[in-house]
């Protein structure tokens, strides 16, 4: 006699049985297990979103990156700007290697 995989696991009491149900339900829907296993039978469609994801993360990337350095820079120009003496050198030396390469 084997164990039926699709039955549920048999507890002695029915309010466990509801409990562990219910804990069950939970975690599939914190983790996305459900939708997770239809797509995964399309690997086409799988192959698509992982695809979709990369472009989304490198533009992220980029368009960050981007606005960070801009941000930096736009910062050590107002502090160039300011004519502090051996700080403003040192900062124009900064941005010209920022800008020739």
């Amino acid at each position: 006699m084997g164990i039926d995989p699709n039955s549920e696991l048999i507890l002695s009491d029915k309010k466990q049985q509801k409990q562990l149900n219910n804990l069950i339900k939970k975690v599939e829907a914190s983790y996305g297990c459900v939708g997770f296993l239809v797509i995964s039978q399309n690997k086409w469609k799988l192959f698509g979103i992982h695809i979709l994801i990369g472009i989304a993360r490198g533009l992220g990337f980029a368009l960050g990156g981007s606005l960070i350095l801009g941000l930096i820079i736009f910062a050590l120009q107002q502090v160039i700007a300011m004519n502090i003496p051996y700080l403003t050198d040192l900062l124009q030396q900064m941005l010209l290697m920022i800008k020739n390469t």
